[in-house]
C-alpha cells in the first residue's frame, strides 16, 4: 500500500490536526428545545407556526406557585406576591407577568367602564369576601390558585425563541428573585426552566460517559491484547477519533443536546470495531511469519476493504435517519455517519502507520492465546452443520414471537417522558399536576366561517357550546376563550355578581357588548382574539395524561363537534406545540419504515456491488432482518414508549449489525475465490472471521450497555435495545447465515472434504 511508504508524515500530519480539532471542540455548546423535536413541513406544524403568528405561543411561559400552609390570604404573604409580580415584569425577556395580586375586572359604572382589582391588599377585612367571589371565578381557580387555596401562582409570558444563555438566565434570575422575597414554599415551571434543566443533566451525563467509556475501553483492550504498546496504539486510535469528531460538531456549530449522549459510546464502539479488527489481522500475519510492511499490505487489502464496507453500512443506516423531519434526529444521523468514517480513516491511516513502525514482539503477548474463541468457533460450525432445520425451526418459532410483541408496541408517549423519575423536573411537574390546572395545554383554534368574525354573535354560541362541553366531559380545566371575555364584560353590566357571569341574551345585548369589548384597552384577554378577528383561540390545561388518551379524547371531541356545531359559522381545529409533538408519534411509524426501506436497497446495493454475487446479497438481507424484528419485539414486550429518542435505535442496530455480516461475507468470499468449497470456506471464515465478530459483537454489547445508566429514559431505552439486538444480530449471523450459506451456494459434488481444526492439539473435541 502505497501510503504506508509515507507513515511518519501521515503520523505527524494526523497529530497536527487532531490539535486543530482540539481548539475547535472548544467551540462545542449545549441547546436543548422542544421546538426543535417538532416535525417539519407537516401540516399541523405550519398551521401551528401561522396560529401563533396571529396570536401567542402556548409554551412560551414561566409559572412561579408560591406556597403558604396558612392560606394565600394573608396581608404578609399577598404584599410578598404582589412584590414578585411586580419585579418579574422587570426581567430580561418577560413581556408580561400575572396573578392574583395585579387581575383586574371591568365595572360598568355611570363614567363607563373601570378597573376592580381582584383583591385590595390593603382591606384585609375584604379578604373573606374576595375570597369567596374568587373560589367562584372559574377563570382564577386552578389557573391561578390551588383548589385548597395555600398555593397562588405567578404567571409569565417570556419572548419566544429564547437561545439556551437567555433561558439560563431567565431562570437564574427568576430564582433569585423569588428565593430573596422569603416564601415559606416555592415552586416552579417554564420551558426556561426545562431548557436549563435538559442542559444541565445532558452536560453531567456526557461527562459521565466520556470518563466511564475511556475506563471500558482501557479495560477491553487490556483483556483482548495484554501488550502496552498494543493496548496505548488502540486507545489513542480511538481518542483521536473522537478528537476529529468533536473538533468537527465544534467547526460547524452543531449543537449538543439529548441525542449528543449517544456520541461517545457510538465513537468509541465504532472506533474499537475497527482497531480490533485491523490489530487481530495484521498479528495473524505477523505470527504466520511475514514481515510488518507485507503484512500490513495484507491487512489493509484483506480488512481494509471489508472495515471500509462495514463503515459504509453503519453510515447509511445512520444516514437513514435523514428521512425524519425531525431536526435533532437528522443532524445525529448525519453527523453519526460522518463520525463512523471519521473513526475509519483514523484506524486505516494512523494505526496502520504506527504498527508498522513498532517491533512486532512489542505488539504480541507471548501470553496471549486465542485457544477458547477458536474452540467456541469450531464447536459454533460443528452446530450449524450438524441441526440447520432447528435453527430454522428456532428462527420461525422467534419470528412469531417478534409479531406478538410488535403487536404490543404503543406510541402512548408523553411530552416529558424522557426526563428521569427523580429530578426535580420531575418533581416540579408533579406538584404543578397536583395543585393546579397540569402544565400541559389544550388548544383550539378557532376558525369562523365566510364573511363572519370570532366575535360575532353566531360564532360565540357555539364556542360556548363547545365550552360546556369540555368542561363537562374532559379532563381539560382552566378554559379560556373568547366566550369568556362577553361573559366578563356581561357580569361587568350587572355589578360584578358571580351570577351574572354568563353570555348575553340577545344579539342586541351582545352587540353592546361588543362595542365595550373593542374600547377596552390591548390586555392579555385579546390573546384570544386575532387582530383581524379571523382567528380564535380556545385554551385550557390538563395533566398529560399520554398521546394515545390525548388522542382518543380529541377524538371524541371531534366527534361531538361534528354532531352538534354549526360548520357554516365556525369550525374548531385541535392544535398546540404538545399536540404537534403528539402527532409526531404516529409520523414515526411511516418514516422508521421509509428510513428502514432505504437502508435495506442501499446496503443490498453496496453489498451486490461488492460481491457481484445475487445469491450472496439475498443471504446478507436474511440475519440482519430478523435482529429488527427482535427490536421492534422488545419494545412492545417491554412497554417502551415508541417515540423521537427511541425511534432511531433500529438505524443504529440496522447500521452496526450488518457489519458482522459484511465481515463474515467478505471472508468467506475471499475464501471461495481460492477455490475452496463452500463448506470449507465456511468453517474457515468461522475460525477466522468469527473470533473478530465474537470479541466486537461482545464490545458492542457491553458498550451500548453503558447507556442504560442513564437517567434519561430515552438514552437507556436506547441502550437496553440495541445491546439485546446486537446479541441476536451475533446468533443470527453465526447460525442462520452459514445454514442459508450452505443450502443456497452451489456445491461441487466432488468438493473435498473440509479440514477442520478438531485434529489440531490445542482444540478438543
Amino acid at each position: 500500500m502505497l501510503f504506508l511508504g509515507y507513515r511518519k508524515q501521515i503520523v505527524i500530519i494526523t497529530l497536527l490536526l487532531a490539535v486543530v480539532a482540539g481548539y475547535y471542540a472548544t467551540y462545542l455548546y449545549f441547546y436543548h428545545d422542544l421546538d426543535r423535536f417538532l416535525p417539519k413541513d407537516l401540516d399541523d406544524h405550519e398551521f401551528l407556526k401561522d396560529f401563533h403568528a396571529q396570536l401567542e405561543p402556548d409554551d412560551s411561559y414561566y409559572l412561579i406557585a408560591a406556597k403558604n400552609e396558612a392560606g394565600i390570604f394573608d396581608e404578609t404573604f399577598l404584599q410578598k406576591l404582589d412584590s414578585l409580580t411586580k419585579r418579574c415584569k422587570n426581567l430580561n425577556n418577560i413581556l408580561h407577568a400575572v396573578s392574583i395580586t395585579n387581575i383586574s375586572n371591568p365595572l360598568k359604572t355611570p363614567f363607563g367602564m373601570v378597573k376592580v382589582p381582584l383583591i385590595n391588599i390593603k382591606k384585609p377585612d375584604r379578604y373573606v369576601k374576595d375570597s369567596i367571589a374568587m373560589v367562584e371565578d372559574e377563570r382564577i381557580m386552578g389557573r391561578f390558585v390551588s383548589a385548597d387555596k395555600k398555593t397562588a401562582l405567578v404567571a409569565m409570558q417570556t419572548r419566544p425563541h429564547l437561545t439556551q444563555p437567555e433561558a439560563e438566565k431567565l431562570h437564574a434570575d427568576a430564582l433569585a428573585l423569588v428565593s430573596s422575597l422569603g416564601f415559606e414554599e416555592y415552586h416552579y415551571i417554564g420551558k426556561a426552566y426545562i431548557q436549563t434543566e435538559f442542559v444541565r443533566l445532558i452536560q453531567s451525563e456526557l461527562f459521565f460517559y466520556i470518563v466511564v467509556c475511556n475506563l471500558f475501553l482501557v479495560l477491553i483492550l487490556f483483556f483482548i491484547f495484554r501488550r502496552g504498546w498494543t493496548i496505548f496504539i488502540a486507545l489513542n486510535s480511538v481518542v483521536l477519533g473522537a478528537t476529529f469528531f468533536a473538533g468537527l460538531l465544534g467547526f460547524l456549530q452543531i449543537p449538543l443536546d439529548l441525542m449528543s449522549m449517544l456520541y461517545p459510546p457510538l465513537m468509541l464502539i465504532v472506533g474499537m470495531s475497527d482497531v480490533i479488527h485491523f490489530i487481530s489481522k495484521y498479528m495473524d500475519e505477523l505470527k504466520a511469519g511475514k514481515e510488518r510492511l507485507p503484512a500490513m499490505a495484507a491487512t489493509v487489502r484483506e480488512i481494509g476493504m471489508a472495515t471500509l464496507l462495514t463503515s459504509a453500512t453503519t453510515a447509511v443506516g445512520f444516514s437513514a435517519l435523514y428521512f425524519s423531519k425531525i431536526e435533532p434526529i437528522r443532524n445525529f444521523g448525519l453527523t453519526a455517519a460522518v463520525g463512523v468514517f471519521i473513526a475509519y480513516l483514523t484506524v486505516l491511516f494512523f494505526t496502520s502507520c504506527v504498527l508498522v513502525m513498532i517491533k512486532p514482539e512489542k505488539l504480541i503477548s507471548a501470553k496471549r492465546s486465542d485457544t477458547f474463541i477458536r474452540n467456541l468457533m469450531h464447536r459454533n460450525y460443528l452446530f450449524v452443520e450438524k441441526h440447520p432445520k432447528r435453527i430454522l425451526l428456532g428462527m420461525l418459532v422467534t419470528i412469531v414471537l417478534c409479531f406478538i410483541g410488535i403487536s404490543k408496541i404503543s406510541t402512548n408517549a408523553h411530552v416529558l417522558s424522557d426526563v428521569p423519575d427523580d429530578s426535580a423536573l420531575m418533581d416540579e411537574v408533579r406538584f404543578f399536576n397536583k395543585n393546579l390546572s397540569g402544565i400541559r395545554s389544550f388548544e383550539m383554534a378557532i376558525i369562523p366561517g365566510k364573511d363572519k368574525k370570532v366575535d360575532d354573535w353566531e360564532v360565540i354560541q357555539e364556542i360556548e357550546k363547545l365550552e360546556k362541553y369540555l368542561k363537562a366531559a374532559s379532563p381539560v380545566n382552566s378554559i379560556l376563550s373568547p366566550a369568556g371575555l362577553f361573559k366578563s364584560i356581561s357580569q361587568a353590566n350587572n355589578s360584578n355578581k358571580t351570577g351574572a357571569y354568563r353570555l348575553p341574551e340577545t344579539k342586541k345585548q351582545h352587540a353592546k357588548y361588543r362595542r365595550q369589548l373593542d374600547k377596552l384597552p390591548s390586555g392579555n384577554f385579546h390573546k384570544l382574539i386575532s387582530e383581524d378577528k379571523k382567528m380564535g383561540r380556545l385554551t385550557g390545561r390538563m395533566i398529560d395524561i399520554g398521546s394515545e388518551e390525548i388522542k382518543s379524547m380529541n377524538n371524541t371531541i371531534r366527534s361531538w363537534i361534528n354532531d352538534n356545531i354549526n360548520h357554516d359559522v365556525v369550525s374548531f381545529r385541535p392544535t398546540g406545540t404538545a399536540l404537534v409533538i403528539d402527532k409526531n408519534n404516529d409520523y414515526l411509524r411511516s418514516s422508521l419504515l421509509q428510513s428502514l426501506v432505504f437502508a435495506l436497497l442501499t446496503v443490498s446495493i453496496m453489498m451486490a456491488f461488492l460481491f457481484k454475487n445475487f445469491r450472496l446479497v439475498i443471504v446478507s438481507l436474511i440475519p440482519n432482518v430478523v435482529p429488527l424484528f427482535v427490536a421492534a419485539a422488545l419494545i412492545g414486550f417491554v412497554g417502551i414508549e415508541l417515540k423521537a429518542s427511541t425511534s432511531i435505535i433500529f438505524a443504529i442496530a440496522f447500521g452496526i449489525a450488518v457489519d458482522d455480516t459484511i465481515h463474515f461475507l467478505s471472508k468467506y468470499n475471499f475464501e471461495r475465490k481460492k477455490g475452496h468449497s463452500v463448506r470449507q470456506s465456511v468453517y474457515t471464515t468461522f475460525i477466522e472471521t468469527g473470533k473478530a465478530i465474537y470479541l466486537t459483537t461482545i464490545i458492542l454489547f457491553f458498550g451500548f450497555c453503558l447507556l442504560i445508566f442513564s437517567s434519561f429514559k430515552g438514552v437507556y431505552y436506547v441502550g437496553f435495545l440495541v445491546s439485546f439486538t446486537l446479541l441476536a444480530a451475533l446468533v443470527s449471523c453465526l447460525t442462520l447465515l452459514p445454514v442459508a450459506l450452505i443450502w443456497l451456494e452451489k456445491e461441487d459434488k466432488d468438493a473435498p472434504k473440509i479440514k477442520t481444526e478438531a485434529t489440531l492439539p490445542d482444540i478438543k473435541n
